[in-house]
């Protein structure tokens, strides 16, 4: 598929000569450049159909990056292009904040998974309704993270009642590490 749209796209999806070959004093023309034919080859595709792009963890990318968003969300305001993009809770100096400033963008912020639903994936997992009370420890422990609930759902499925009832929650593996790498990274 990527060939054919290329194909489509012809001279617009030329590569991009690297930052490299310019020089000084050309490197705000090059970066409109670089710019510009993102956003055309962007534009250009979702005229052969509408397209959907995700970028997910926008609160890590770099300022180049954030530029581009800017710069493409400026230029397809009418296109037939969807950018969803992810990021977790922004500061007020968050380059980020650039995106979300631009007249065509729209921020939802989403909340955590409620009771109900907590309840409703324990049930699946565990194939009996689940006590009040471990339905409770386990949003407790979420916080309602749709994540870190499937997580903790999938370590306890399998398990009885009354162990559910009688140990602490555990913590999903896949958790801890994500944990530990965001201290690390915290710590550098």
């Amino acid at each position: 598929r990527a060939r054919a749209l290329l194909a489509d796209l012809g001279d617009e999806a030329e590569p991009l000569a690297p930052a490299a070959r310019w020089d000084a004093r050309r490197a705000s023309e090059a970066r409109f450049h670089c710019l510009d034919s993102v956003a055309r080859f962007l534009a250009r595709a979702a005229e052969l159909r509408p397209r959907l792009l995700i970028l997910d963890d926008l609160d890590a990318a770099d300022a180049a990056s954030i530029q581009l968003l800017v710069f493409v969300v400026q230029q397809l305001v009418r296109g037939r292009l969807l950018v969803l993009g992810t990021h977790r809770e922004l500061d007020s100096s968050s380059a980020l904040g650039q995106v979300l400033r631009e007249p065509a963008t729209q921020s939802v912020r989403l909340a955590g998974m409620n009771r109900d639903s907590v309840a409703e994936l324990l049930e699946r997992a565990l194939g009996a309704a689940p006590g009040d009370a471990l339905i409770e420890r386990v949003h407790t422990a979420s916080g309602g993270n749709p994540l870190f609930v499937a997580e903790l759902v999938r370590q306890l499925s399998g398990r009885s009642a009354r162990a559910l009832a009688e140990h602490p929650l555990p913590v999903p593996e896949r958790l801890r590490d994500a944990i530990w790498t965001r201290l690390a990274e915290c710590s550098e």
